[in-house]
This record gives structure tokens, sequence and C-alpha cells, in this order.
């Protein structure tokens, strides 16, 4: 029996997949046992979409999302403009499972291929999930697809954001829901990401754009079908002379699947350069004994291909990272804030998305000497506008770490100042 060696390119892409997934798991992990400021929403880029209308109405970003999410929605849709949907194969972990998942129905046998007819309406609905994620996102400006997103579902484990109390903050019922969609990838390939998902329907449009593809030499094609039968998106690789479809995510499957060497291959086409048409015309010209052979530069490229994706993903978490923008921001007295004020910068457990910091604005907004208000959530830190005259540091400190009376009579610490920033 022939062994089968695994490529290079797709051991540099497992090895992306699998350091996303264990960043994401960790941060997980820090969620669980409650670390301050840990929050797996934080570096999901489809909140940078979710956010973005309440964003540019000025009203700023939703629940605990922030300029985080926004740069790497920016950062993946650039990347996604040059090098097409690499986030979804590469970095993504739902991505990660849903492929090992279909991976181990085809080993199981248990693929079913779906009829085009079928499978083409069907990839219509992720665009209708996602243009009522939006709408109805900023309608109640809530993120509402978080109940059955398998991102947050999965690696809360059904508890949301009361993960680290142990109680049940989403419910059971979305756990086993995701659980289902990503199980059904055993018999449908990359159901959820196909069909479902509404980042892929936000990349796709963006995606056929891409500069970076797979590309096919008809001349030395022999139409044996492999390529089509290894990609996991249903597309039909040698039937054309390169994916140009948005579905595409780069995932080399079909270039590593073709047992003629030289006919599939990925890159860049250089500016100027005969497109693959053109070459087998011109290759049909020659009569030549010895086989064309693969370059290597197109294999070096599949190599550092994962590590440019990762790198340009980096970029993006440390860009947003090097700035915010205010989750919320109110002024109180306009005038007074312009000639008189002072401020303060504190470090407020609990303060963790919009809601906590609606109610921190509406509790400071009834103490007299409190001109305005700032929030940003991921780093739990508020910038108060105040003046001095009638207030001071520590009376500001004592009126956030009051205790909330509830309508039961019991008091519960909703926020706790754990650093003062003059």
């Amino acid at each position: 029996m022939r062994s089968r060696s695994v490529s290079p390119a797709k051991l540099a892409r497992t090895a992306s997949q699998l350091l996303f997934l264990g960043l994401i798991t960790w941060v997980a992990w820090q969620m669980w046992t409650g670390v301050l400021g840990a929050t797996i929403e934080k570096y999901c880029p489809f909140g940078g979409v979710e956010t973005i209308l309440p964003w540019l109405r000025k009203t700023g970003t939703l629940c605990s999302l922030s300029t985080l999410n926004l740069s790497m929605m920016a950062g993946v849709l650039v990347m996604t403009v040059v090098l097409k949907r690499a986030f979804c194969s590469h970095v993504c972990p739902i991505g990660a499972i849903s492929e090992w998942v279909s991976r181990l129905g085809r080993r199981l046998h248990l693929r079913v291929d779906v009829p085009r007819k079928v499978d083409r309406p069907l990839r219509y609905v992720k665009y209708l999930g996602l243009i009522a994620i939006i709408v109805f996102t900023y309608r109640v400006q809530e993120l509402i697809f978080r109940e059955v997103d398998p991102f947050f579902v999965l690696f809360t484990l059904g508890r949301g954001h009361g993960i680290a109390e142990g109680v049940i903050g989403i419910g059971q019922a979305s756990l086993w829901i995701v659980i289902g969609l990503l199980a059904a990838g055993l018999v449908v390939p990359m159901l959820f990401c196909r069909y479902l998902c509404p980042f892929a329907a936000f990349l796709t449009p963006f995606s056929r754009l891409g500069a970076a593809r797979v590309r096919r030499n008809e001349t030395h094609c022999t139409s044996c079908g492999k390529c089509d039968r290894a990609c996991d998106w249903g597309l039909r690789v040698s039937q054309k002379p390169s994916v140009t479809s948005g579905e595409c995510t780069n995932c080399q499957a079909c270039v590593q699947a073709c047992p003629v060497p030289g006919t599939l291959s990925f890159g860049f086409r250089a500016p100027g350069a005969p497109s693959p048409a053109a070459e087998s015309e011109q290759v049909e010209k020659v009569e030549s004994p010895i086989p064309a052979r693969p370059s290597a530069r197109p294999a070096l490229f599949s190599l550092l291909f994962p590590p440019i994706v990762a790198g340009l993903f980096f970029a993006a978490v440390f860009a947003g990272q090097a700035w915010e923008l205010p989750t919320m921001q109110h002024t109180f007295d306009q005038a007074a804030a312009a000639t008189q004020s002072e401020s303060v910068e504190m470090i407020v457990e609990g303060l963790r998305c919009r809601g906590t910091s609606a109610f921190l604005v509406q509790r400071l907004q009834a103490v007299p000497g409190v001109l305005g208000v700032e929030t940003y959530v991921q780093e739990h830190r508020a910038t108060i506008s105040y003046d001095p005259a009638k207030l001071t540091v520590e009376a500001i400190r004592g009126k956030i770490d009051e205790p909330v009376l509830l309508n039961d009579g019991r008091k519960v610490q909703a926020f706790q100042v754990t650093e003062v920033k003059d």
C-alpha cells in the first residue's frame, strides 16, 4: 500500500488553523476563570460588521465590541480583496472545525453531493441572514446573532458571559443547535460556512476580486475530476481556467489533489502575463517530448501563504489595540465641560459592555458636578469629566463603587474601581 505524503503547504495551513484555535481556546479559558477583560467577542471580526452602523451614526459600539472588532473587519476585508477568503481557511476557528468534520465525513463515507440546482439557491440563504442581522441589530442595539453564533456559543459552552459564574447565559439549546449544525458537516461538507455563515456572505462579493487564486493549465488537465472532489465548497475547478468564485477560500486542497504536476497552480499572475487559456494555446503549438515541470516559485508561495495570512490578521489585531473609540460618550453640561472641567480615568471592574456602560453613565449623570462620561469597554476604562469645585476624585470613585439596591432589598456590587489614573 502506497503511503500518501502530506504537502508542506497543507501542514503550514493546518499549523495556522491550530494556532488560532489554540489562541481562542486560551481566551475562552480566561473567561472561564474570570480574568478581567477576557471575552472572545473581542476577537471576532464579524463584530465589526454588526457594530459598523452604530459607529457610523456616532451612537457608540455595541455590547462588548470595540475598535478592535472594526480593525479586524477592515483587515480581513482588505485581505479578502487580495487573497480571497483566506481568513475562512486559515484563521477562523469555526472554519477549521467545520473542515475537519467534513474531512471525517469523507473518511466515514457519509458525504453527500448536493445537486447544483439545490446547492446554488441555498447559498443565498446566508445573504438573507446577513441583511437580517445588520438591520435588527441596529434597530434593537443588541447582538441578536450572538444567541446562535457558533463562535460565541461553542467556545463559551452555551453559557455566554456567565461562563465564569457557571450560570446559563444563552441557553443549552443554542449549544446543541450549534453542535448539530457542525455535525451536519459530516454529510454536507461545510454546511454552516457554505449556507448560513453571515460573515462568509459579507466577504464573498469582495472575494471575487482576489488576485491570488488557483489557475488551471487546460493542456495538462486530464479532466479526472479529483480537484472537484477535493473541494469542500463544491466548486467545479476542472471546468474553469481559473477559480474566480467568491466562495473559494484558497485552501489549495484542489492543487494538492491534482495528480498531474503543473496542471493546477496557485499565486498571482504578473501584469501582462498570459492567461491560463493563452498559455495552453502556446503549449499546443510547441511539440516537446519532455513534460512540463511545475515551477518552484508557486510551490514556495503556497508554503508562505499561511504565515502571510496569519501575519496580516495579527497586524489588524495590533492596529485595533493601538487606538480605541468610546463605547459610549455623553456630555451633560457642554458649557461647563468646555471651561471649568478636569478629567480622571478609572479602570472599572464590571464595565464590560454597552449595557453596563449605559448603567454607569446613568448613575454618574445624577451626581452633581459630573459633566460627562466616556466608556471604553475593551480596556474596562471610564474617562469622567467633572467640576473640581463641586466634586473630588474620591467622591466619584465612591459613587461608582456604591452597591446597587435591587427590588428584593438585596445589595449587589455592580462596579468596582480597581485603578485611578489622574
